[in-house]
């Protein structure tokens, strides 16, 4: 899976050419997967990169294709499925979000930013998904 990722040139580059393109429609575009804020080699985006992970903060869920309720795209975990429950309170009471909300899956390497808060650590599920602990490094620190 780590052999698929962009590596960091590639990454910056695809963000520049992203930046460009907003700076010139006059569009600003929400970016799905965060990435951390301190990565060494990225420009202070005036367009992109302006929120963190959304999983746990009420605006942003996923649906899968049989009705799971996840807290984003990326995640492996199903909070309840929507067909049979609703999903509002799937989301609101469940323990999974709250971890998120209280910031349990932070990464060592991020405890005590001062980024913390908007940032999380980046993406929590992608971590989870590559490294199989949801407390990993997010995988962009890898390339």
């Amino acid at each position: 899976m780590q052999s698929l990722s962009l590596k960091k040139k590639e990454l910056v580059e695809m963000l520049n050419i992203v930046e460009e393109a907003c700076e010139e429609y006059g569009i600003s575009p929400f970016v799905g997967t965060p990435i951390p804020p301190c990565l060494d080699g990225l420009r202070d985006y005036k367009f992109l990169l302006k929120e963190g992970c959304m999983a746990g903060k009420g605006l942003h869920c996923a649906i899968d294709p049989s009705g799971g309720l996840k807290v984003c795209n990326h995640s492996p975990t199903v909070l309840g499925n929507c067909i049979e429950s609703d999903p509002k309170e799937l989301y609101e009471t469940s323990e999974y979000v709250r971890g998120f909300k209280e910031l349990r899956y932070t990464p060592k390497m991020c405890e005590g930013c001062s980024k913390l808060e908007k940032c999380k650590g980046g993406c929590r599920e992608a971590a989870h998904v590559l490294f199989g602990d949801i407390k990993a490094p997010d995988p962009v620190f890898c390339l």
